[in-house]
């Protein structure tokens, strides 16, 4: 699964979540449960990078000017075990020192396929993150045009 897929679960899941903490653990539990869906590993590490940078902008597009943290931790933690492959391809592990990716099973498909799943796959986290972050209009139309001062009515009549 490509990491900005990861990044884009992980940051929906965050902004549903009710606190940072649980925000973090939903994205980290994604990351398995996506891995389970057949996917595609990219073995060129300029793809690798290219994903990688992807994902930032994801996550760049993703915030607003609120409290982002729910949405940044549960990136985090959808995309975290992804570094370890990064480390292992620019050999700054060794192979066999990556444990995450050896716990969970990984089934492959197609490139073609993968690019399709997981493009509507992070859509679909985009416009549900973006939709939930909507503002409410800044001049709706119930409120009146006129506004009163309170402190310009007396509250007990003058004698």
């Amino acid at each position: 699964m490509y990491w900005t897929t990861h990044i884009a679960v992980g940051a929906l899941l965050g902004s549903r979540s009710r606190s940072r903490l649980s925000a973090l653990a939903m994205g980290a539990i994604s990351h398995p449960l996506l891995d389970t869906i057949p996917h595609y590993d990219f073995k060129n590490k300029i793809f690798s990078a290219g994903d990688f940078i992807i994902g930032l902008a994801l996550l760049n597009l993703l915030v607003d000017d609120r409290d982002n943290s729910k949405i940044i931790l549960g990136a985090l933690g959808g995309g975290a075990p992804d570094i370890e492959g990064g480390l292992v391809y620019f050999h700054l592990i060794s192979k066999r020192r990556a444990y995450f990716h050896k716990l969970f099973p990984h089934s492959k498909t197609s490139l073609a396929r993968a690019l399709v799943q997981e493009s509507l796959i992070i859509a679909a986290a985009y416009l549900i993150v973006k939709n939930n972050q909507k503002k409410p209009p800044s001049n709706p139309a119930f409120v009146l045009p006129v506004r009163f001062k309170l402190n310009s009515v007396p509250l007990r009549p003058k004698s």
